[in-house]
């Protein structure tokens, strides 16, 4: 039997639970939680700043065993990009080292994710122009392949 999925808007207590969704999906849709020392390294790029600094535009879909995937995003990336460097990076970049000194074929995961906390790459303004927008969206493996992404899209949108 099927069990009954609600898809809902971000709540404050579902940080933890997206922060372990985006690890246990970090790995192309699979799990990364191996790949890293600090579980929290994938969510503080991925989800986190989306949920908590943009909480209207961020989605979770919840089934009889708790929150299983999320949907985030900003309706201008290059504006989005802007408050990164004001109010998400700079509590980062003081808890994370940048390895800048750590030739990018010997990093570990941690190191390459803090390495994006330090050196965000910018979107080109010729994608913003003609893409404005862009999200990220994490389903756990049993919601998986049952149409929830395209709900949670449509939600979304």
């Amino acid at each position: 039997m099927d069990r009954a999925i609600d898809i809902r808007r971000f709540e404050a207590a579902d940080i933890d639970a997206c922060y372990a969704i985006s690890l246990a999906t970090g790995l192309a849709g699979g799990d990364a939680s191996h790949l890293y020392v600090d579980p929290r390294l994938m969510g503080h790029i991925y989800i986190a700043p989306y949920a908590l600094l943009e909480p209207t535009l961020a989605l979770v879909v919840e089934d009889g065993d708790g929150i299983a995937g999320f949907v985030a995003g900003t309706t201008d990336t290059a504006t989005w990009e802007h408050r990164l460097e004001w109010d998400w990076w700079p509590a980062l970049r003081s808890r994370y080292s940048d390895p800048s000194d750590v030739p990018p074929k010997m990093q570990t995961a941690d190191q390459r994710r803090a390495f994006m906390i330090h050196h965000p790459t910018p979107t080109p303004a010729a994608v913003t122009a003609k893409f404005p927008a862009h999200l990220h969206m994490n389903i756990l493996p049993r919601l998986q392949r049952r149409g929830i992404g395209s709900k949670l899209l449509d939600a979304w949108r």
